[in-house]
């Protein structure tokens, strides 16, 4: 159980001793605090800190926060442990959306009699003028009044940036005026100066979130202000103040009572029994854990011991399902649709976490009685036994390496003490930053192929210190295993769904008859290998299969990738022609810029990095920073994944670059003393993983064992695709040595070449596969997805005519509307063949870099297309190959986090290592 479920437990059940009649009238009687903002309120800590001055001051048990959001992401700490974490924080959102379409719901669905905000840095982000983001205050007033009369407003300066501050200096000098040009008795407006003071280096965690004395200080300018207006407050309902404290920091000591996490209170097994998890980000979710075997060819019930993998399941229920004790149960409620299954790619990305992060947004996309049913693929998360050539092998007497009582499984779960072996891990990626690029020089290839070499031998030791060799899950994690434990979720559900439960023959949901056993699925990145390869195994049990940024199944199995990066240089020109577009709102623009001149301004840096690396002292923490080439190229290169968010936040930080304004980047880089915290990090413990090197190293259909000529060659060749190539090398190169599991017996090179879209040696799958692409993708281009169709009989393409990795790169209504109406009837675009050329369908994006969906745009929207979940904070998740893994790993003194709606550069301490919170690991899951 996590600690927000812990204390939502206790609060629960102390309501319950009062009785019903009790609770009704306390809660009748509390006032309703709305604490109302973007990600600046919904992932900080300074409304626990606030919570802490209600409660120093006896009013916490007369208050209550209120608001349709209930979390702790940043697992604040108070000295109230069981502080309200209810909010009407939405990270990306923009203030002047919020007034649109949102705010008067919101009243209307959690009442408040204050409400305190902080808005308005995500509309600077998006270009939108001082004038617009006022009036949109002046609309949020006015829905305010309008659903009480009597309502207190607090209104926060927004605090400062430590980039492209002008806007927010603007904002907040025409706060004051407006204030008090709408201020009344009957409903107050005070404002709360969070910005005189606040320093932009040493108060942002990331340059743009408050770190913990960031929150200290906002909390110190709201507080009194709230403390003020709930007394007024109480004395107008004529509450007697002073009433008797309840002292909530009893509950203190719970903190240190919590376990792992909630995935650990499922029951392993080779049925599911589902449990609710994780509520503090939804109250809907539940999970469950099922046990296949490691080794098929060994099933569960041999008569002897046999290795076993437990699959970590996360399950969130369409709207209508029934409650997690009925569908338990043996009722004939009726029977949910068909569950989506979802992989984010990587490989070694986890369902679950993206699941805990999108879920909601994702089935606003395939509509609300879509289930989604997440999982972590063997080797990965919250799936036992992880892939970890890292952890320290147990001994029987420990003898310094820990023993079993130390991890938090059952023996068939660990091959090692994986916290032990974290910090290893984190010292030998440090020391890796260290060095170039391979396109820096000859050096740089020797130090890539012996560290790589290292690490293989580290996890061929690994291997051997498993009781057999051959039960080690680094030998087991191969794609086809995986896509086998797909079937045997599909078959899980099947059991739970119709073997317990009476009546349900004749319920099956309305037009999902066709789907029963089969799979449902949504892959991105790697996920569409894993995806096809289901589809080539079972062909049969194929219900609907969509493949998103799709990986040439061919290419993926080659010691490199010779084609992944062919359209990775077209994606950055395009970065060049936007900022151009765009004009002053692009900081890398000069007045009478073209496209090539911001080009060469960008190659300008590229070069004098690669000659001269930067250094300045760092002034908050008293270190020398290198800004090197290496570091600076891996940024531009992950950008390209999420054009939309990261242009903007890319050409201000190379304009500070070309600027000469070195010292304004200091916040992107960490305090030093933050290293020590990451090692008790479970999070971080429970997701750096080997399984990207296992799971890609198996699925490989000859043994890579260049040498270092051979590399460099290799290389060179590779080159000649994409500037990117150095970077890209870098993964390739992991498998070199690596000899832990067997080859696979059907390669897809196998399978007889496809020139046309009818051959007759396509695979027939039950229903059609339905393929997705954006017109240029960085890793996995348009030209895989087409040629990955071929391979299938009736299979759809739909191409999104955006950049980016994977079509969630950018928003598309006209994309939305194929996926829900493949899902409900399976009806794929066609690829046609006419005089030799194919084509297929496409679709516009409804917004490009610096263009986002605004306020205009949505109200001309249909009702179904509002409730899309990509306006007015257009969400996007970071799928992909090597995104998810190697990005931590390379970068984790500057880091890159896919944020909502804007990339940030995160500082990953012991306030910050979000990374896994909002969009699965580094990158791909943080707000």
């Amino acid at each position: 159980m996590h600690l927000s479920s812990i204390f939502s437990t206790i609060g629960l059940a102390s309501l319950a001793l009062a009785g019903p009649v009790q609770v009704a009238e306390r809660q009748a009687q509390k006032l309703r605090i709305m604490p109302l903002g973007d990600s600046i309120t919904e992932i900080t800590c300074w409304r626990a800190f606030v919570w802490d001055q209600l409660a120093e001051a006896g009013l916490a048990n007369q208050v209550q926060y209120v608001g349709s959001q209930n979390s702790n992401p940043q697992g604040c700490r108070p000295n109230t442990p069981n502080w309200d974490q209810r909010h009407e924080g939405h990270s990306g959102w923009l203030a002047i959306d919020i007034a649109n379409n949102y705010l008067t719901n919101w009243l209307r669905s959690t009442p408040a009699d204050i409400v305190m905000f902080m808005l308005g840095t995500n509309d600077v982000f998006r270009g939108r003028s001082t004038n617009d983001i006022i009036n949109a205050y002046t609309k949020m007033v006015q829905i305010m009044r309008a659903a009480n009369p009597r309502m207190k407003i607090i209104v926060d300066l927004v605090i400062p940036l430590s980039f492209n501050n002008g806007p927010i200096t603007q904002l907040n000098a025409r706060i004051p005026e407006w204030a008090r040009s709408l201020n009344t008795t009957e409903s107050p407006i005070v404002i709360a100066d969070c910005y005189t003071g606040f320093n932009a280096m040493s108060d942002l965690r990331d340059g743009v979130h408050p770190s913990l004395s960031g929150d200290r200080l906002i909390a110190s300018r709201v507080g009194p202000l709230l403390l003020n207006y709930v007394r007024q407050a109480l004395e107008e309902r004529g509450h007697a103040l002073g009433a008797t404290f309840w002292s909530e920091r009893a509950l203190h000591g719970a903190w240190h009572t919590a376990v792992r996490t909630t995935q650990d209170s499922g029951i392993a097994g080779p049925d599911l029994s589902w449990h609710p998890c994780y509520t503090f980000y939804n109250p809907s979710f539940l999970c469950a854990r099922l046990t296949v075997p490691m080794d098929y060819s060994r099933p569960l019930n041999s008569s002897s011991p046999v290795p076993k993998v437990h699959i970590a399941l996360l399950l969130l229920p369409g709207q209508g399902s029934s409650s997690p004790s009925a569908l338990n149960s043996t009722s004939s409620t009726p029977q949910p649709k068909q569950p989506l299954l979802i992989n984010p790619g990587g490989p070694g990305g986890s369902g679950v976490i993206t699941t805990l992060l999108l879920g909601s947004s994702l089935q606003k996309v395939l509509g609300a009685d879509q289930p989604i049913l997440a999982f972590d693929p063997r080797g990965i998360a919250f799936t036992t036994p992880m892939a970890d050539c890292w952890a320290v092998p147990w001994t029987d007497a420990g003898h310094g390496h820990g023993d079993r009582g130390d991890t938090h499984g059952a023996d068939d779960d660990n091959e090692g003490n994986t916290a032990a072996g974290l910090m290893h891990r984190l010292e030998w990626e440090r020391v890796n930053q260290a060095y170039g690029l391979v396109s820096e020089g000859e050096p740089w290839m020797r130090y890539l192929d012996v560290a790589q070499r290292g690490v293989v031998e580290l996890c061929r030791r690994h291997a051997e210190s498993v009781e057999q060799r051959k039960d080690t899950i680094l030998r087991w994690a191969g794609t086809r295993h995986v896509a086998r434990d797909m079937l045997s979720i599909v078959d899980a559900w099947e059991r739970w769904v119709y073997g317990k439960r009476t009546g349900a023959e004749s319920e099956v949901v309305q037009g999902d008859e066709g789907l029963r056993g089969k799979l449902v699925y949504w892959g991105f990145s790697y996920g569409t290998y894993l995806g096809a390869t289901f589809a080539k195994m079972f062909p049969d049990r194929v219900g609907r299969v969509m493949l998103d940024g799709v990986v040439d199944a061919v290419g993926y199995e080659e010691a490199v990738w010779p084609e992944s990066l062919v359209d990775a240089d077209k994606v950055l020109g395009t970065f060049f022609k936007y900022c151009v577009e765009t004009g002053p709102k692009c900081d890398l623009y000069r007045a009478g810029d073209s496209a090539e001149d911001i080009q060469q301004r960008y190659e300008a840096v590229m070069d004098r990095l690669q000659k001269d690396p930067i250094t300045f002292t760092h002034p908050d923490h008293y270190y020398p920073v290198v800004l090197s080439y290496r570091l600076v190229k891996l940024l531009v290169f992950g950008v390209l994944y999420q054009p939309i968010q990261g242009f903007p936040i890319l050409a201000t930080l190379l304009n500070y670059i070309y600027a000469g304004e070195y010292e304004r980047l200091a916040p992107l880089f960490q305090s030093g003393e933050l290293l020590c915290t990451l090692a008790s990090n479970p999070l971080l413990s429970e997701t750096m993983s080997d399984a990207q090197r296992a799971i890609m190293c198996s699925d490989k259909t000859q043994p890579m064992n260049m040498t270092l000529p051979e590399l460099t060659a290799t290389y060179k060749r590779l080159s000649k695709t994409s500037q990117f190539a150095d970077i890209w090398f870098n993964s390739m190169s992991k498998c070199n040595t690596w000899d832990l599991a067997p080859l696979p017996i059907d390669p897809w090179a196998a399978s007889a070449p496809l020139s046309a879209p009818k051959s007759p040696s396509q695979i027939e799958t039950a229903n059609p596969i339905l393929f997705l692409s954006n017109t240029y993708d960085p890793v996995t281009p348009l030209s895989a997805a087409v040629k990955m169709a071929r391979r299938f009989r009736g299979a759809g393409l739909l191409e999104q005519l955006a950049q980016g990795h994977c079509t969630i790169a950018a928003v598309s209504r006209c994309t939305a509307k194929v996926i829900r109406e493949y899902l409900a009837s399976g009806t794929v675009p066609e690829v046609v063949e006419h005089e030799g050329k194919e084509s297929w369908q496409s679709c516009a994006a409804d917004e490009a870099p610096w263009k986002n969906v605004g306020s205009a745009e949505v109200g001309a929207w249909t009702a179904e297309e509002r409730e899309y979940p990509w306006h007015p904070g257009s969400w996007s998740v970071s799928c992909g190959l090597f995104w998810t893994t190697s990005w931590a790993q390379d970068t984790s003194s500057f880091q890159l986090v896919q944020k909502r709606p804007q990339l940030t550069l995160h500082d990953p301490g012991c306030q910050g290592y979000c990374n896994q919170r909002r969009h699965g690991r580094v990158v791909s899951y943080c707000h």
